[in-house]
């Protein structure tokens, strides 16, 4: 059972924003809907660095969030989100490329991949010419991840496909070490693993890296 005295402060949720949205359904669907519940949504949602990205990945679960916690939204989210079909082009360009691509495929290959990919089956895209085309984003690092300076991408294996003849993730060439990753927003979580497989931090700062993911889960789901 879960109790709003139990929840978290919305500093404290520092879970990737899929799981989030999922314990805002999960307490929509047990009832729980007092002054604290929605505070923590509310001011979690407003915390947030690229609301329209949040708004267009994660459309149906941001509906679900703001009508639980009787969320007030700015500007164009509340259309977006409610009432798309009666706006005729949106300012916000995540929106507008959106609503354009129900009817332009081209503009499909500009959300993100997970929306991309659902308007490419509306669509009847081909699945092959459907991953030829989201290539060039893909290779632009979709999920916002970028390099510092002076580092190089040791290897990136966006949404894998499975390998039925190995029982493991298909690798882009047979000599290069692949960790696929269905949903990018795990992709930090990774990386303190992969600078330790390179020799470049040691066993004593993966053991705390790990120990750190380890207390933030057991906080967020206390």
């Amino acid at each position: 059972m879960i109790r709003s005295s139990r929840l978290p402060s919305p500093a404290g949720v520092r879970s990737p924003r899929h799981r989030v949205y999922r314990l805002f359904r999960e307490l929509r669907r047990r009832g729980v809907n007092n002054r604290r519940t929605r505070a923590i949504i509310r001011d979690w949602m407003a915390g947030r660095r690229d609301p329209a990205f949040d708004l267009v990945k994660y459309r149906g679960a941001v509906k679900a969030a703001v009508k639980h916690a009787h969320q007030r939204l700015p500007g164009e989210q509340r259309a977006f989100l409610f009432a798309p079909s009666g706006v005729r082009a949106f300012e916000t360009p995540l929106f507008e490329r959106w609503r354009r691509a129900h009817y332009e495929q081209s503009a499909i290959y500009e959300l993100p991949y997970t929306v991309a990919e659902g308007f490419a089956a509306k669509h009847r895209i081909p699945r092959e010419v459907f991953l030829e085309r989201i290539r060039p984003r893909m290779t632009r690092l979709d999920p916002g991840h970028r390099l510092a300076p002076g580092q190089r991408v040791m290897i990136v294996h966006l949404n894998p496909v499975y390998d039925a003849d190995d029982f493991d993730v298909r690798r882009p060439a047979p000599a290069v070490p692949t960790a696929g990753v269905r949903d990018a927003e795990d992709l930090p979580a990774l990386v303190e693993p992969a600078r330790f497989a390179e020799g470049r931090v040691g066993l004593d700062r993966l053991r705390a890296h790990l120990d750190d993911r380890a207390a933030r889960f057991l906080g967020d789901v206390t």
